[in-house]
This record gives structure tokens, C-alpha cells and sequence, in this order.
């Protein structure tokens, strides 16, 4: 751990971009770093950012320019208050979705802190990570027995925020397209270098290790680790989805079950005594 006299991170990489091997090494440097895991786990309060995520979707969907606007004023304002209750909270870093996608937010909230573009080595095999992985978690939260549980009805408005926000359709269905995902990929690292100024921009691959993180954010290099935490997370994931829809198919069938042995109670009668 390095001193604390570090400026404030802000994360503005997507999630499957290397932001667990970065949330962990901020936190090796000495830093309280936000990470979805702190929405999907309980450690900040997941309905203030649902809130703000219904609200974003929408913002647009208002009668008349009057109540659009009003409403994009509102959404506006609850993505101030998230990020605000963030840092209250006393973190002073962050990394992965959603947080990356309210950098704009968190620079105007902190103007002298540095930014850290994770990326891919291209946005067809960051398409492909998503697709297995995160892409997929919306489509379970909407199924049974996950949208009856209110903590996952709520990320699952969190998701659906996400992937709107960065311009990819999400139907009913739930599934993402590949090209879509790639083409937001692409755009958002542009837009990202267009309004962040250079000198406080590091555009950083997990392959490029701690040391221009060190020189980025005026770390000496004698207090600089030297082995950069590559923490990938993707066989747990699958491993998740695989539980949560075993949970699925074990929900149905257990209301199968009740329901039969229902119908077999009201069905089944007692042979009277014709005597009796």
C-alpha cells in the first residue's frame, strides 16, 4: 500500500475489460474502489441506482418537449446522487459497469481526478466475453424465480439501463447483438478520449501491468508492486448462470409439482358405503 495522498480514480472502461484485475490493484495501491460487486452484493444501496436507471430509460419517453425535458432533468439529477452517495461513502475509485458509464458525472464532481480506460485488444473479443458472460445475466433476472425477488427485479433495471445506455437494443428476449455490441465498444473508447483531457487520461490494457498506473497517478516507482493482479473471473460466471438457471428449470418444477399434487387432492374422491 502506497501513501494516501492519491487522486481520485474514475473508471470509464466497460465491464469484461479487465475492471476486477484493476479494481484489484487500486485497492492493492491503497484505494476503496467501486465495483458492480458492491450493487450485486449489498455493500451500497441498489435502489437508488435502479431509481436512477429506470429513470435514464425513461427520460425520453415523456409527451411533449416540456415533459421530456423534466424528465431528463430528473434522471440527470439521480445520477448526480448516486455518484455523490458513492463518494460520501468514501470510495475513491472506480471500475466496471455501471459506475464507468457516469464519468462525465464524476469528473464534474471531482475535477482533478484521473481516468483509466480499461479496454480489450479489440471490441470483437470484448463482444465475445460479454456475450458469454454478463449478456446474459438479464435474460436470467427476468425469469422466474429471480423477478419475483425484488433485489434481482432491481439489478435487472440496472442491466437493462446498461446496455441501452450505450446504444445496444434489448428486447424481450434479452439477447444482445454482436455487431451492436461491438460498434458501442468502439464508439464509447472514442468519445472517452474525445472528452477526457490527455494529462489526465491512461488508456490501459491488464497485459500493460502496474507500472503506468504508478507513473498516471505520481507513484513512485520504488513504491510500485511489480506483479499486477490478472483476476478472471469468467469460469465463475459461467458457473453462476449455470446455477441460476438450475434454479430456473428446479422453481417450475417444483410449482409443477405442487400444482399436481393439488389437482390430485380435489380430484380424488372417497367410494361411498351404498348401505351407509
Amino acid at each position: 500500500m502506497v501513501n494516501g495522498n492519491l487522486p481520485f480514480v474514475i473508471g470509464a472502461g466497460f465491464g469484461r475489460t479487465g475492471t476486477l484485475s484493476l479494481y484489484t490493484a487500486l485497492n492493492q495501491l491503497g484505494y476503496k474502489t467501486f465495483h458492480m460487486k458492491e450493487i450485486m452484493y449489498g455493500s451500497v444501496d441498489i435502489n437508488s441506482w435502479a431509481d436512477m436507471a429506470e429513470a435514464r430509460v425513461n427520460q425520453d419517453t415523456g409527451h411533449g418537449q416540456i415533459n421530456s425535458l423534466t424528465k431528463r432533468k430528473e434522471a440527470d439529477e439521480l445520477a448526480i446522487r448516486v455518484a455523490k452517495e458513492m463518494i460520501n461513502t468514501g470510495y475513491n475509485a472506480t471500475t466496471d459497469f455501471p459506475i464507468s458509464l457516469l464519468y462525465r458525472e464524476l469528473m464534474d464532481l471531482v475535477p482533478d481526478a484521473k481516468v483509466i480506460l480499461s479496454v480489450r485488444t479489440s471490441g470483437d473479443v470484448w463482444s465475445d466475453s460479454v456475450l458469454s458472460t454478463i449478456g446474459q445475466v438479464g435474460g436470467l433476472f427476468s425469469r422466474a424465480p429471480f423477478r419475483f425477488i425484488p433485489h434481482f427485479r432491481r439489478f435487472s433495471t440496472i442491466d437493462n439501463w446498461i446496455w441501452r445506455e450505450i446504444g445496444v437494443a434489448v428486447d424481450s428476449s434479452r439477447r444482445l447483438d454482436k455487431d451492436e455490441l461491438v460498434k458501442a465498444y468502439n464508439d464509447w473508447i472514442e468519445n472517452v478520449i474525445k472528452s477526457v483531457p490527455k494529462d489526465r487520461l491512461l488508456i490501459h490494457q491488464s497485459r500493460d501491468g502496474f507500472s503506468p498506473i504508478c507513473k498516471h497517478l505520481g507513484i513512485p516507482e520504488i513504491e510500485c508492486p511489480q506483479y499486477y493482479p490478472h483476476v478472471n473471473d469468467t469460469s465463475d460466471f459461467k458457473i453462476f448462470l449455470m446455477v441460476g438457471r438450475s434454479s430456473c428449470v428446479l422453481f417450475w418444477a417444483l410449482v409443477i409439482g405442487v400444482i399436481s399434487f393439488i389437482l390430485r387432492k380435489m380430484t380424488k374422491r372417497t367410494p361411498k358405503n351404498k348401505y351407509g
